[in-house]
């Protein structure tokens, strides 16, 4: 990874799964930014402003770094 690269984060404060992924990068001193996705935990059967190529089945945690996505 480059070092002015950033990791990004799509998570939720409450998530264990979330919480485990930024407690491992912040241990491993990795750089990364995140954000709670638009709509999450609205009650929306779909969330529009959630793009499905971040993950098919619009869950947390999704990890992206470049082209690369990591989910599930």
């Amino acid at each position: 990874m480059a070092p002015d690269s950033k990791l990004f984060l799509h998570d939720h404060p409450i998530s264990s799964y979330a919480q485990k992924v930024r407690i491992v990068l912040r241990w491993k001193n990795i750089p990364f930014e995140h954000a709670i996705p638009p709509g999450m935990g609205s009650g929306q059967q779909e969330m529009k402003d959630f793009p499905a190529f971040l993950h098919p089945r619009q869950e947390i945690p999704a990890l992206i770094d470049g082209d690369t996505r990591i989910f599930d």
